[in-house]
C-alpha cells in the first residue's frame, strides 16, 4: 500500500467497479442506437475511468512496471474522447483540464512511455502552452506567465532560482500542493465511501525532478509525493 487515507480492499473494490463501468461504457459506444452527444460523453468517461484506475493502482502499491502497462490504454481513450462534433477539447483556463494535462505528460516520463506517446499526447494539447506545461512536454515555452499562479507560482520559482533556495521552494509548494487542487472535482474524494477517490499524487512534480535530476531526498516521504514512481523511473 502506498496511500494511507483507504484501506486495501477500497482499492480492490474500485479498480474492480472501473473495469465494469469501462466495459459497460464501451458497450454502449459500439452500439448502432447510441447518439453522437452521448457516444462523446461515454468516449469521455472511458478515458476517465481508465485514467483514476491507473492511478488507484498505484495507490494500491501496485508494481509500477505493471501500471505502466495500462498507460498507451489511457492515451488511446484520450484520442478517441476528443473525435467528433461533441467532443469537449481540453483548454487550459479550465484547472482540471490543466491539472490532465500535466498529468498526462508527467505519467508519459515516469511510466518511461514510448517517443511515439508523448507525442501524440503533444498533439492533443498542441494549442495550450504555459511554462510548466512545456518543461514537461519538453518544448520550448511560448510564454512565462502561467495559466495557474496558484498554485503553480510557487512551483515556476522553485524551478527557476535554483541553488540551495530551490529545495526550499519545492518543499513549499508540496506542503501547499493539495490545499491548492481545491478547484478540481477530486479534491475531498476521500472523505466518502463512495466518492470516487483513486489517490492524491503530485505527479507532475515527481516528473519534474526525474526530468531536471532534482534531489528530492528532502521531501521524498511526503504523503502527496509518488517516490516510487520517480525510483522506478530513474532505474
Amino acid at each position: 500500500m502506498r496511500d494511507v487515507k483507504k484501506p486495501k480492499s477500497y482499492f480492490d473494490a474500485y479498480i474492480k467497479s472501473s473495469k465494469r463501468a469501462i466495459t459497460l461504457y464501451e458497450e454502449g459506444i459500439a452500439r448502432p442506437e447510441t447518439e453522437a452527444d452521448h457516444r462523446s460523453q461515454l468516449q469521455h468517461s472511458v478515458y476517465s475511468q481508465r485514467l483514476h484506475m491507473l492511478i488507484a493502482c498505484y495507490s494500491r502499491g501496485d508494481e509500477v512496471a505493471t501500471v505502466a502497462e495500462q498507460f498507451p490504454a489511457v492515451v488511446d481513450s484520450l484520442e478517441l474522447s476528443l473525435q467528433g462534433d461533441f467532443a469537449d477539447p481540453f483548454v487550459f483556463r479550465e484547472f482540471d483540464a490543466y491539472v490532465h494535462g500535466l498529468w498526462l505528460t508527467s505519467l508519459a516520463h515516469l511510466l518511461k512511455a514510448p517517443d511515439e506517446l508523448h507525442d501524440r499526447i503533444r498533439d492533443v494539447f498542441r494549442d495550450e502552452s504555459d511554462p510548466i506545461f512545456d518543461r514537461l512536454a519538453q518544448r520550448t515555452p511560448s510564454s512565462n506567465v502561467l495559466c495557474h499562479p496558484r498554485p503553480y507560482g510557487d512551483l515556476l520559482n522553485a524551478l527557476e532560482s535554483g541553488g540551495p533556495d530551490a529545495d526550499k521552494g519545492y518543499k513549499k509548494f508540496l506542503k501547499k500542493w493539495y490545499s491548492g487542487m481545491k478547484r478540481t472535482y477530486w479534491h475531498g474524494s476521500h472523505r466518502g465511501e463512495n466518492a470516487g477517490y483513486f489517490g492524491y499524487w503530485c505527479l507532475e512534480l515527481a516528473a519534474l525532478v526525474y526530468l531536471y535530476e532534482i534531489d528530492d531526498s528532502s521531501f521524498a516521504d511526503h504523503e502527496n509525493y509518488p517516490s516510487d514512481l520517480v525510483d522506478w523511473a530513474r532505474r
